[in-house]
């Protein structure tokens, strides 16, 4: 009885925890007021969201993250394999190094980015052009593939560490059978060593996609100077205005050496972390 006591008190704790934020998620999307405010209810919020420049936005978000969260996928697979089925010298050092990011604050490695990338004055194009005489920028951290390879810079040893315990915790007989029976190292490594871990690399999969997912790239966010770009950034969305709850989440926009967190309706504010 008194077991059963106390998981009940810890159900409705957890309840309290998840169901009650989601709750009033839900409710404030639905909503033209927040909570404890006259109102009526509306579907205004989700219109905005599917119609015009915000449809956009979310299509580039989802964009966006799918394929970063596919790439740092990759690259955590093979990193996790080099250290777990390999004797690769150093392999403790490699695998300290490799979660290294998770030290360093995004806002750093954005703004180091952002010196060294830049369009015009980035040191690495400043360098190419008084070497080559291009004008051209070598390379540009504003640019989409700049983003995606910002953020892969901290999806990839998140995956890596989700992914590297079920490596060694996988039973290497199981691969090496695979080999005895004829198998190629990219066939065991496809139908034995991934079908094992397929469990571990989807849920991993999904925490990435949306850890990242509410990250929002966008040509107003960048510093370029299309014309686009510039259009835009004087016509921000049409947000509902009445109130921040309307919408129904909140987006960030990061981009290196340029973050902010705005919630619909209300003013730029630095982000956190």
């Amino acid at each position: 009885m008194t077991t059963t006591a106390a998981l009940g008190v810890l159900l409705a704790v957890l309840l309290f925890l998840t169901a009650y934020p989601m709750a009033m998620l839900v409710y404030g999307s639905l909503h033209t007021t927040p909570p404890g405010e006259i109102g009526t209810f509306s579907l205004d919020g989700y219109r905005a969201m599917l119609s015009g420049p915000n449809a956009l936005t979310l299509l580039n978000t989802v964009g966006l993250s799918l394929v970063k969260t596919v790439l740092s996928m990759v690259l955590a697979l093979f990193l996790a394999w080099i250290v777990a089925r390999t004797d690769t010298p150093a392999r403790g050092v490699l695998e300290a190094l490799i979660t290294l990011p998770f030290y360093i604050p995004p806002i750093l490695t954005a703004v180091a980015w952002g010196m060294l990338a830049t369009p015009r004055g980035g040191l690495v194009n400043v360098a190419w052009s008084g070497l080559t005489g291009s004008r051209a920028p070598l390379v540009n951290v504003y640019s989409y593939g700049g983003v995606v390879w910002h953020m892969m810079q901290y999806s990839t040893p998140f995956l890596f560490l989700l992914i590297v315990g079920a490596f060694k915790s996988m039973d290497p007989a199981l691969e090496d059978s695979g080999r005895m029976s004829g198998a190629s190292v990219w066939t065991t490594f496809r139908r034995v060593t991934l079908g094992l871990m397929l469990p571990v690399t989807t849920s991993a999969f999904i925490l990435s996609f949306i850890r990242r997912g509410s990250f929002v790239a966008r040509a107003p966010c960048t510093r370029s100077r299309s014309p686009e770009a510039t259009s835009s950034r004087r016509r921000p969305p049409a947000w509902p205005s009445r109130s921040g709850t309307r919408s129904p989440w909140t987006w960030t926009s990061c981009t290196p050496g340029r973050f902010a967190t705005r919630t619909p309706g209300t003013a730029r504010r630095p982000c956190s972390s």
